[in-house]
């Protein structure tokens, strides 16, 4: 199915041969709940809204862009697509967090977010131990050389490393441009979470689990944290080091002064301390001339 003859306003970030591959994914699936995470304008929400239609699936569709909400309920609108729940939130990570059951009835999940690589792991975490069965999860732009979104190259190449090489696939796409884009498909198994588990470790549970990648970070910045602390030490030793130094050199220069300083105040016993200290550095000079 092809929307090129529809009314689409606003920016879209897909072609229409990637909502196609969408639309065919929901239909080969027989998918019933589906979820968006990652609205933009609502191009791909259309082809996942028409492929609703004729599997008689539920849709949502989920995005921080409350800007772009007027153009999205214009093209759903437009093209008389009426029964698409829309939300938005600044948070989505935490939203899905809070509504849980949107995860758990779905079974095709398209993630089209902008995250960082930490936030797109925590949402990966969250979908695979809340989907309740089998479920199609597609993730795009997974062949970009675009540094910042990298991520979703990475998550899906954690994908091709964890789970049954029949279980994942890529789709090679381009964008309008004709530089590569791709959708890194996963048919996921509610099961699977506890194979994959079983091949990291035998002792660690779920909760305990983390990606390979967000361990290697961490690792790195507490390297890193070491470093720095061994750095800025090393930095205090020497300037302590050096101010004892500086006043050691500063008493012998001065000592006469200083004597007589203190005399003047009428500190006499300070004053004795003072000429002690200096017989005592100048014992240490004959010493070393020695």
């Amino acid at each position: 199915m092809n929307l090129q003859g529809f009314n689409f306003k606003g920016s879209r970030l897909s072609t229409h041969t990637e909502g196609e591959i969408l639309y065919n994914l929901v239909k080969e699936n027989n998918c019933k709940n589906i979820v968006e995470i990652g609205t933009y304008a609502g191009f791909n929400t259309l082809y996942l809204a028409y492929a609703a239609r004729e599997t008689g699936a539920e849709i949502i569709t989920l995005d921080y862009y409350r800007d772009l909400l007027p153009s999205v309920y214009d093209n759903l609108k437009d093209n008389n697509i009426h029964d698409v729940t829309v939300k938005t939130s600044p948070n989505i990570i935490e939203y899905l967090d809070n509504h849980l059951d949107i995860l758990k009835n779905a079974d095709f999940i398209l993630i089209d977010e902008c995250l960082s690589i930490d936030k797109l792991y925590i949402l990966w975490n969250i979908i695979k131990k809340n989907v309740a069965g089998k479920c199609t999860i597609v993730i795009h732009d997974v062949q970009c050389a675009v540094t910042d979104e990298m991520q979703s190259k990475a998550l899906f190449e954690s994908w091709q490393r964890t789970y049954d090489e029949k279980s994942v696939k890529l789709i090679e796409t381009n964008d309008d441009g004709g530089f590569p884009n791709g959708f890194g498909v996963l048919n996921f198994v509610q099961t699977d979470v506890a194979v994959s588990i079983a091949e990291e470790t035998k002792t660690e549970t779920i909760e305990q689990i983390e990606p390979a990648e967000e361990k290697r970070t961490r690792k790195r910045r507490s390297k890193q944290e070491i470093e720095q602390d061994t750095a800025k030490e090393e930095i205090m030793t020497d300037t302590r080091e050096q101010a004892d130094k500086g006043l050691e050199a500063f008493v012998k220069d001065n000592s006469e002064s200083i004597i007589e300083v203190m005399k003047e105040l009428n500190n006499e016993d300070s004053s004795e301390v003072v000429e002690e200290a200096v017989a005592e550095e100048g014992q240490k000079t004959e010493k070393d001339d020695i």
